[in-house]
């Protein structure tokens, strides 16, 4: 008997996620799709039939907007057509919000078209970043963007643009077009 008079057993708990051939990516992404269906309760009685305009602030992974989609659908939506107060997210913040690597980032990479695919809507419109910016008596000079537009207020280690300085991407943009415009 070890010291304090507790007796002490080895156990062994066995990990049946690798036995489903589950990551811990896998895990988290089945918990957030519950936690997304555990938060959101469509009412047939209420949709069934209906063209339904859903508002959201944003999509960032378009796993939350795809199931929403799926769930109205399936609760009898004739058709389900999205706006999203905000433009598509492209880059990540580095200035607080806890969001996505840029990998993870559906606008990244797709259109506003494939986005509407995915996601399963029948319609897909953001606003403008000149639109947001617009609804705020904010100087757009003085507001961060860079998740839309990846322009940064202060250079980022691995990242190519900062509006304080200007774009390098946009200068070597400019120097490019002014040369073959010139030929």
């Amino acid at each position: 008997m070890p010291e304090g008079g507790v007796k002490v057993n080895k156990i062994r708990i066995k990990d049946i996620t690798k036995d489903l051939g589950l990551s811990n990516k896998d895990i988290l992404h089945i918990l957030r799709e519950l936690g997304i269906r555990l938060k959101l309760s469509p009412v047939r009685e209420v949709i069934e039939g209906r063209r339904l305009v859903v508002v959201d602030d944003s999509i960032v992974r378009g796993n939350t907007s795809r199931q929403l989609i799926a769930m109205l659908k399936a609760a009898g939506a004739a058709e389900v057509h999205l706006r999203i107060s905000s433009p598509p997210i492209k880059n990540p913040c580095y200035y607080g919000i806890d969001m996505a690597s840029r990998s993870q980032l559906i606008g990244a990479d797709m259109e506003v078209e494939e986005i509407r695919a995915f996601i399963g809507a029948d319609s897909l419109h953001y606003i403008s970043l000149d639109g947001l910016m617009a609804c705020t008596p904010v100087a757009p000079d003085k507001l961060c963007r860079a998740c839309f537009d990846g322009q940064y207020p202060i250079p980022v280690p691995g990242e190519q643009m900062s509006y304080a300085e200007g774009s390098q991407v946009d200068k070597e943009r400019k120097v490019t077009e002014a040369k073959s415009s010139a030929v």
